[in-house]
């Protein structure tokens, strides 16, 4: 080695110890070591250097951008830097190509060589520390980190859905929020989600995200006929269309070209019952990931569908029930023949209107046909006498409140109609039966169930007399605001009979 090599060297030590990062270069054999000019060129290194990089030779010259495997000079480049400012550079996570043709991962330290009177800079001395395990650590926990995230983010997804299924009656919009929230976790371009047809099998869709017009739903409608077979039985992943002719044609139609389409069936039970379908614009393969998240996504909505079609399937049985039940009532008294379906239908109507929840206004359309259910242990002679009633027959018929709850209190899935059919005839200034309670005391059910029956009692004829004109009916519920019927209720009650959304 040259002397003037020996000097460049030498002054380069003693630069790093005036900075306090005193380097040994004779002791620290395990750094990579080299020098450049100006114009990047290698014009010295070490053993380790040349065992990693190669031997530097009159014939063999190259430049240090070559390290990388690039043809020009690294974007921030440290040398850069060092040349221009005289000062040293850290540079942590530098890749270069070994002579092995392996990437490995470096930590660089650019110091400056200074020569002459000017003291210009004329070489730079890199130091290499092989740090490839420290960064495939890190890159193994950012990883895992990610793969944290993404599962936290897709439990996150499952849950939303098992709320969301609690919360809503309408299995149409659940549907619709799954495809939504399936598209912006897997960022395709389309999600629907597909159920088979019970008469023909065809599959019908019942919730998408990101379709865009009736032209796009029809082509959708064709693809999904072609392919209804094939999806719901087994995974199936087309990644280019364009080997389809026929889909290929089928996606014409559509404005954003699709170019991959992934069905994952949605079963239960042996029980075939649809198929999610993704589509997107790339040529996409999905990851063992993302299939299964989407086979997740599909078991759930197996089981959400599952237990619709069971709820569904109990709740005709409680409808049957009550119909017998209001069957045997209405063959005792002909006059409550048609009376408590229309009472339910008003209440329901009221309480839609107040914006009650769905469950709320269910429960107070079942809780107006069985209202007067206690009137099976009254006597015909009392129900249809034709004059006033005397104080003993009174008596028997402020009962039927009470008994009607001891009748429903044995049918467990009729628990929650019970509070609103004992209180029906209690009266907002407490004046009524069965308890007196008063104002607020009284459920809101109760409240909306007693202006909708007695507005169907005024509004329909009557053993003892006519139905009364609508303005006479609209007249007198105003007049016991506050005193028979909750205020608010009566409101929103003669709003609705002026609009002509409850008509007697």
């Amino acid at each position: 080695m040259s002397k003037k090599t020996e000097s460049q060297k030498t002054s380069a030590t003693a630069l790093l110890a005036d900075k306090g990062c005193f380097v040994d270069i004779g002791s620290h054999i395990h750094l990579g070591i080299t020098m450049i000019d100006r114009k990047m060129r290698i014009v010295w290194s070490n053993p380790v250097f040349n065992k990693w990089f190669g031997r530097v030779s009159k014939k063999r010259p190259y430049f240090c951008y070559d390290l990388s495997g690039r043809d020009a000079i690294c974007p921030h480049c440290p040398a850069i830097k060092t040349f221009k400012s005289g000062t040293i550079q850290t540079t942590r996570f530098h890749f270069g190509l070994t002579k092995d043709g392996e990437f490995r991962c470096f930590k660089v330290v650019t110091v400056p060589i200074k020569q002459g009177r000017g003291k210009s800079i004329e070489n730079v001395l890199l130091f290499f520390e092989d740090i490839t395990k420290e960064y495939q650590k890190r890159q193994t926990i950012s990883d895992h980190e990610r793969r944290l995230r993404s599962t936290k983010r897709e439990l996150q997804v499952l849950s939303v859905l098992n709320q969301k299924f609690v919360k809503t009656a309408r299995m149409g919009r659940l549907l619709s929020d799954m495809a939504e929230l399936t598209k912006d976790l897997l960022k395709v371009y389309m999600c629907g989600i597909f159920l088979k047809d019970g008469k023909n099998h065809r599959l019908k869709m019942v919730g998408v995200a990101g379709l865009r017009g009736k032209y796009e739903q029809r082509a959708l409608t064709k693809i999904m006929d072609r392919m209804s077979r094939a999806a719901t039985r087994r995974i199936t992943h087309i990644k280019n269309l364009k080997t389809d002719q026929k889909l290929k044609l089928y996606f014409k139609i559509i404005r954003e070209e699709l170019n991959s389409i992934l069905f994952i069936p949605i079963k239960i039970k042996k029980r075939q019952l649809g198929c999610i379908a993704v589509f997107d614009r790339r040529y996409r393969d999905y990851s063992e990931r993302e299939i299964g998240l989407l086979g997740r996504i599909a078991t759930q909505a197996a089981i959400f569908l599952d237990d619709a079609q069971l709820n569904e399937e109990v709740h005709t049985s409680y409808v049957q029930a009550i119909r017998v039940l209001i069957s045997i009532l209405e063959m005792k008294d002909p006059y409550t023949r048609g009376h408590s379906e229309m009472v339910g239908q008003y209440a329901a109507r009221i309480a839609k209107e107040m914006a009650l929840p769905v469950h709320k206004v269910q429960t107070l359309q079942t809780c107006g046909r069985l209202h007067d259910m206690g009137k099976i242990g009254i006597p015909i002679s009392i129900l249809n006498k034709p004059g006033p009633l005397n104080r003993e027959e009174w008596a028997k018929i402020k009962t039927h409140p009470v008994t009607a709850a001891k009748i429903l209190s044995n049918l467990k899935f009729l628990e929650e109609t019970i509070p609103a059919i004992r209180c029906h005839h209690e009266h907002y200034n407490g004046r009524g039966y069965p308890k007196g309670l008063k104002g607020e005391q009284i459920p809101l059910t109760a409240r909306i169930l007693s202006c909708a029956d007695a507005f169907e009692a005024m509004t329909s004829d009557r053993s003892y007399r006519k139905a009364k004109p609508l303005p006479r009916v609209v007249k007198e519920l105003q007049e016991k605001k506050g005193k028979q019927f909750d205020p608010k209720v009566v409101s929103v009650l003669v709003r609705l009979i002026k609009s002509g959304d409850i008509k007697p």
